[in-house]
């Protein structure tokens, strides 16, 4: 997955402007749908979770975790699914723009096997990218939809 992020706010967070994927076994990268209205929140599932519930959901505030873009101290996150037979964790740290270091897929089959079913790892991160892995003209203008409108002025 390759994601191109807005520039810092100021109120410290970044909204995701666009976002390409090429999953496993797929020949071609592909579009993947950013809204206005989930541009700032698609971290956890596009959802915004309460202080309490993400909270609940922490398995650990300080972990070390090694991917391909290096070693990150992250914050761990589990979801169990309903059956207990699917869980989600999420690795998180606020050092990289899109705040996601490593998240995995767990399934456990009827014998009570667990197998991690998928996977996504940081590759690498930084600000002013000059080249696009899934293909992306990034010298390109940007179309009329992807640049934000104007404050209108009174």
């Amino acid at each position: 997955m390759e994601a191109l992020l807005a520039p810092i706010s100021e109120s410290g967070s970044r909204q995701i402007r666009r976002m390409r994927a090429q999953f496993p076994g797929e020949t071609e990268p592909r579009e993947v749908p950013i809204t206005e209205e989930n541009a700032s929140n698609w971290l956890v599932t596009g959802r915004k979770l309460t202080p309490e519930s993400l909270e609940g959901m922490t398995v650990s505030e300080s972990t070390k975790v090694e991917v391909p873009a290096g070693k990150f101290d992250a914050k761990h996150v589990r979801v169990e699914g309903y059956n207990k037979q699917s869980r989600v964790d999420w690795f998180m740290a606020d050092s990289v723009p899109g705040g996601i270091v490593k998240y995995t897929n767990t399934v456990t089959d009827d014998d009570g096997k667990s197998t991690e079913s998928w996977s996504m790892l940081l590759i690498e991160h930084g600000d002013g990218s000059t080249e696009s892995k899934l293909g992306v003209d990034l010298d390109a203008a940007p179309a009329a939809s992807e640049v934000p409108a104007e404050p209108a002025s009174e």
